[in-house]
């Protein structure tokens, strides 16, 4: 567990593991050069379990997960963030799922997102389930939780994998990929953390940053699985990846053309789960639709000559919503265009 500067959330988080109802583990926390009084708190806690590593300077978040990665020799390696809680069963259930599924890699989990200095009420999160639901899905987006996750060590030693410096508050899902390659991954459906939302959190201060790192993860695994998409496209990616709005008809054309490819190129290397991956970008693609209705009207004419989709898949709102744009607008001939574009 690496810490910097969380001295508010941390003995909250520390004495969470250390009421775990799986009790045989070492604790290993990684004091990455705090200046709050981190340290005072971590040293407080007089359990033989936890071994304390001080680090004189600030070396980084990655720097420290691979230390840990080099350092622990245990059957097992539980991931935990220092600014969440673990449920008091948590490492009892993944090591139990873990000694009865020796084929996966890594296991993650449902959690409890609670909200800070705000008044909302804690939000289950429900974790992909499905295995196949879960790979794919792992493709665009982390779909296993970071401070959820229990490493089988021997994958990570055996094939030498550590967490990559170049993909800053995205490792995660670059290593998920990676170690898919030799085994499965899964997900508990019961809640196994805590996980706070606040404002010092990295997807409230890195998100496009996260979002750009994430993406390269995407064009780098596809690309080692054979599946070559060119480099001037990944923009067109990033909104597969995170199903973001087109702004010209042109756009939607490219991201349709970018799937097409995609497509292709995993049925033609016979990519893991390439039919569930084909339905997810059919899936994506008609949410980028629903999502481009500024466009207006010229979103219809799209689906209408769309090969992946059709005017029944375009969601209700979506036709509302461009039909309000052109009211708005004082297009009155909207119909004679939908009438003309549509169906000749």
């Amino acid at each position: 567990m690496p810490v910097y500067n969380v001295a508010h959330w941390l003995p909250e988080t520390i004495q969470s593991i250390l009421n775990q109802t799986f009790s045989d583990f070492e604790f290993l926390i990684i004091n990455d050069g705090s200046s709050d009084n981190s340290a005072e708190i971590i040293k407080s806690f007089e359990d033989p379990r936890i071994s304390y590593i001080k680090n004189e300077q600030n070396l980084g978040y990655i720097e420290c997960l691979n230390f840990g990665l080099r350092r622990i020799s245990s059957k097992y390696i539980v991931r935990m963030d220092a600014d969440d809680v673990s449920l008091p069963d948590r490492i009892a259930h993944q090591v139990n799922y873990m000694e009865d599924h020796p084929e996966v890699v890594v296991c993650g989990g449902s959690r409890i997102n609670i909200f800070e200095n705000c008044s909302r009420k804690p939000q289950f999160v429900k974790a992909i389930i499905n295995e196949t639901e879960l790979f794919v899905n792992s493709l665009f987006n982390t779909s296993i939780h970071h401070p959820c996750a229990i490493l089988r060590t021997s994958v990570i030693k055996d094939n030498k994998l550590q967490y990559d410096e170049r993909f800053y508050y995205a490792e995660d899902k670059d290593l998920w990929l990676r170690m898919s390659r030799f085994g499965v991954l899964a997900n508990l459906s019961e809640p196994l953390l805590y996980y706070r939302i606040h404002k010092k959190q990295v997807t409230s201060l890195f998100l496009e940053i996260q979002r750009d790192n994430s993406t390269d993860i995407t064009y780098e695994f596809f690309k080692t699985m054979g599946v070559y998409i060119d480099k001037n496209r990944i923009p067109l990616l990033k909104k597969i990846c995170y199903e973001e709005q087109c702004k010209t008809l042109k756009e939607l054309f490219e991201v349709e053309q970018l799937i097409f490819q995609i497509i292709d190129k995993a049925y033609t290397v016979e990519f893991k789960f390439v039919k569930e991956l084909e339905k997810s970008l059919h899936d994506r693609l008609a949410t980028i639709v629903s999502r481009s209705s500024r466009i207006g009207l010229e979103v219809l004419v799209f689906v209408r000559k769309s090969e992946l989709m059709s005017l029944y898949q375009v969601r209700f709102m979506t036709y509302v919503k461009i039909i309000s744009r052109c009211f708005y607008k004082g297009e009155n001939l909207f119909l004679k265009f939908l009438h003309k574009k549509l169906w000749y």
